[in-house]
């Protein structure tokens, strides 16, 4: 099975919910290669934030936990 990406933030709730489940994290989104999908996390809003990478990066969706998100950014 493919292992999501997600950039890390240092939000309680995002760590509690990443480290649980099987995401790869990196620092920034240099490290991610363009096309590919990743997670990243709105602290304002607590939400979980799918992305498509390239030289602007696309939001592709918002979801309030980080189950969703992985699902999301596995369908592609």
């Amino acid at each position: 099975m493919r292992q999501v990406k997600a950039v890390t933030h240092h939000h309680p709730k995002f760590l509690k919910e990443a480290y649980k489940m099987d995401v790869k994290l990196y620092n920034t989104t240099d490290e991610i290669k363009t096309g590919d999908r990743y997670i990243s996390f709105d602290a304002d809003r607590e939400m979980f934030c799918v992305y498509k990478k390239s030289d602007s990066p696309r939001l592709v969706g918002k979801f309030d936990s980080i189950i969703s998100a992985m699902y999301y950014a596995k369908r592609v």
